[in-house]
């Protein structure tokens, strides 16, 4: 009797929820599809969204089961690890083609030609991937903010040990593992990884 009470109270007041009016400026109103956009070899693309949408996990959902095609969710979950929210995530499949998407990516995402990675170091970033030789950017950019920084000797000289903190699945939950990449002069100079 208590959990029908319950139950019929939750009901109510989920309903009210939904009703409610909600002001522009909020971040709960619903947003327009972005402008589209054409490169100067025709293609077409939207810009990224300069607001953030409480609805965007909801859009990702819808839009990632429409994926159709071998060619659409082999492309998405490759570049998946880069779009690193579900807003980006919608604007790359609000795009309205694998060309799009591709030229999406590389105006919006890839302008890292300007900060000067080397050929190996934007093969590396698009597969979140390092290697040795990699500048510390590089690896931030591929691999995101390390838990932890540590300074061997003087700052100068770019001697530096990051720490990454990383949840792997396994069979009876989660595995904390704790990748440590280790810099001279500033660039990449050996990696570990230790399970704990």
């Amino acid at each position: 009797m208590v959990l029908k009470k319950l139950f019929t109270l939750l009901f109510a007041l989920s309903s009210l929820a939904c009703t409610m009016k909600r002001h522009s400026s909020s971040g709960y109103a619903g947003t327009a599809p972005p402008p589209m956009y054409s490169d100067s070899r025709g293609a077409n693309f939207s810009s990224p969204k300069s607001d953030v949408s409480l609805s965007d996990s909801n859009n990702l959902r819808r839009l990632e089961s429409n994926l159709s095609s071998e060619q659409e969710i082999k492309q998405y979950y490759h570049y998946k690890p880069l779009l690193k929210t579900d807003q980006r995530r919608v604007q790359f499949l609000q795009q309205p083609n694998l060309k799009a998407r591709n030229q999406w990516v590389k105006s919006y995402l890839f302008p890292l030609e300007k900060k000067d990675y080397n050929k190996n170091e934007l093969e590396m970033i698009a597969k979140r991937d390092i290697t040795i030789g990699m500048s510390r950017n590089a690896v931030e950019e591929s691999w995101g903010s390390p838990l932890e920084k540590k300074v061997a000797g003087t700052t100068i000289r770019g001697n530096e040990m990051w720490i990454y903190k990383k949840l792997s699945p396994t069979s009876n939950g989660y595995r904390t593992q704790y990748r440590y990449v280790y810099f001279e002069s500033g660039h990449v100079a050996g990696w570990e990884t230790k399970q704990h």
